[in-house]
């Protein structure tokens, strides 16, 4: 019996769901690992960007959902467009080699996920997920 060696992919994409970076890493890193392993940090940090994420991740430039510091509609819709990302997730699982196990040798099966995430990327470049529209607001806390 083959090892399996699990990978993982970090996506990167905006709000119309268009892919912007991919990062595989092992399948043992999980998502404050795989944040400083790919540069997304520091990118974060030299360039000033705010990114929407999931609790798993801690920084002063991502936007987490907090039910103590904001309100249930803000916290609802910060959780509706992180959805994006998910829905990109899931749409490249239509990819055999995205989907499951892979029993391909790690390179190749590397090589495999970075093809279906590139052909998803050129999908949602011509077709994106959602046009922009307006963002809930929180009224400053006081």
């Amino acid at each position: 019996i083959g090892l399996l060696i699990v990978l993982l992919a970090q996506i990167f994409c905006d709000l119309a769901g268009r892919i912007l970076s991919v990062h595989l890493g092992l399948g043992h890193n999980n998502d404050k690992g795989m944040f400083k392993l790919t540069g997304l940090c520091e990118w974060l940090e030299r360039n000033h960007y705010y990114v929407l994420t999931d609790r798993g991740y801690q920084h002063d430039l991502v936007v987490r959902p907090d039910d103590r510091q904001h309100s249930k509609a803000w916290n609802d819709e910060q959780k509706g467009l992180r959805s994006v990302v998910e829905i990109v997730a899931g749409m490249v699982k239509i990819f055999a080699v995205a989907a499951g196990r892979c029993r391909l040798p790690p390179e190749y099966h590397e090589m495999a996920l970075m093809c279906a995430y590139h052909f998803m990327a050129e999908y949602l470049n011509r077709y994106p997920l959602r046009m922009d529209r307006p963002v809930v607001q929180e009224a400053a806390v006081q």
